[in-house]
């Protein structure tokens, strides 16, 4: 693996993750399942706006390699396998979180995966 999810130390429910990243743009019904099993999430953020929400593994040794791998976006999390590529940019941390600039010329508060841990 890519990354290294273990820096995520603190866990949210499912209620503060949606409310945290779909009520303030208006979809908190359109994702009202998301975030329902508990384990690590990748939460696409496109132009400051969540994206999508991937379920990753509730365990981080059940989590696929091929899930974290390299892309050449620049951000280490591919799930389609889809962008293999050799350029490994740093994550940042950030509030217990893990977060990774998908396009690096971006600023990345506008175009990153947040990884999270859910807790029910």
């Amino acid at each position: 693996m890519d990354i290294d999810l273990s820096g995520i130390k603190k866990s949210m429910t499912q209620d503060e993750a949606i409310k945290e990243f779909w009520e303030p743009i208006g979809m908190a019904d359109f994702q009202s399942d998301s975030f329902d099993r508990d384990g690590f999430w990748a939460i696409a953020m496109s132009y400051g706006e969540p994206d999508s929400a991937i379920f990753l593994g509730e365990k981080i040794d059940a989590i696929s390699d091929d899930l974290l791998s390299f892309s050449e976006y620049g951000v280490n999390y591919d799930p389609m396998g889809e962008n293999s590529g050799d350029e490994k940019f740093e994550s940042i941390q950030k509030e217990d979180r893990l977060i990774l600039c998908s396009h690096p010329e971006s600023d990345p508060s506008q175009d990153c995966d947040i990884f999270v841990m859910i807790k029910n």
